[in-house]
């Protein structure tokens, strides 16, 4: 298993201990098979976001062997639980993040404004939060790929 997928499955299996609401499901990504039209219960889908290896003009000068990592909530909620219920969901992911303790290091989390996404007949907002891992000294060379990259994130 790669290390992106392990880290999307370790955030996954937190927010579950962390926000254990009935109706609320907390999956990576968002499958097509937990789709439901319209949507019965509110989802909070994990994944990543973007990677970036610090470092001008692509060449990889990452101070410390850091790398920024954004990871990404879809949150879905059904119409019919209005507006509010993905800003609350919102404010259960950051407290997670900030108020329990972990080891993922998330620095700040930000959301989108709530939008209606008429293909799940649903409300969405998309959060991101940002954390910074530390790679292993062996990635530390110039030809380094990215599929090689440690995430260790406790102690960054």
């Amino acid at each position: 298993m790669d290390n992106f997928t392990q880290l999307k499955k370790e955030i996954t299996s937190y927010l579950k201990a962390a926000i254990p609401l009935d109706g609320l499901c907390i999956v990576e990504e968002f499958p097509q098979r937990y789709k439901q039209f319209p949507l019965k219960d509110s989802y909070i889908a994990v994944g990543i976001g973007a990677v970036q290896l610090p470092g001008a003009s692509g060449e990889f000068s990452c101070p410390a062997g850091l790398i920024n990592i954004t990871l990404r909530f879809d949150i879905l909620c059904p119409q019919s639980q209005g507006e509010l219920s993905c800003h609350h969901l919102f404010d259960r992911v950051c407290e997670s993040f900030f108020f329990r303790e972990n080891n993922f290091g998330v620095q700040s989390i930000e959301c989108s404004e709530t939008s209606f996404d008429a293909s799940l007949s649903s409300l969405r907002l998309t959060a991101t939060a940002k954390l910074t891992g530390r790679m292993t000294a062996a990635l530390q060379e110039a030809q380094t790929s990215l599929s090689d990259i440690v995430i260790v994130t406790k102690g960054v």
